[in-house]
């Protein structure tokens, strides 16, 4: 019996990059990427991290997630997210502390009207998000 020297599984099929996914769509081919994705109904990375991060921020907030909120955040007082109450940016000289998730994520979530974060549950508030910011996703 003959053994094939070649017995290392089949390895996956490589990742595609949305942007050459996008052009596989042969309608679509000659568009810009960003039109694909328009057309496709889809969101860019960008944009899918943004969510990302306001959604964890949410969920870290409203105790969704089983993180101590007081570590992440500084908080008013009271936090009535219907009455969209700012979260506090702590003042850091180090640049690498400016990159962590509780100070990134602060300047978008001030930014965001009441209605969005009025919302009472996780659902909602995706829903929401994805309805604020359509036009420019």
């Amino acid at each position: 019996m003959r053994v094939s020297r070649n017995t290392a599984p089949a390895a996956p099929a490589p990742h595609i990059c949305p942007r050459k996914l996008t052009k596989l769509v042969r309608s679509l081919k000659n568009l810009s990427f960003h039109e694909r994705l328009k057309q496709l109904n889809l969101y860019s990375l960008e944009y899918r991290r943004l969510r990302g991060i306001l959604i964890e921020a949410y969920k870290i907030i409203t105790n969704k997630e089983d993180v101590d909120c007081d570590l992440c955040f500084t908080l008013p007082g009271t936090l009535h997210l219907r009455d969209h109450s700012k979260i506090y940016k702590q003042h850091t000289s180090k640049t690498c502390r400016q990159k962590f998730f509780s100070q990134v994520v602060i300047d978008e979530w001030n930014q965001l009207p009441e209605y969005v974060i009025a919302a009472d549950s996780l659902d909602t508030i995706k829903k929401r998000l994805d309805n604020h910011t359509k036009p420019w996703r």
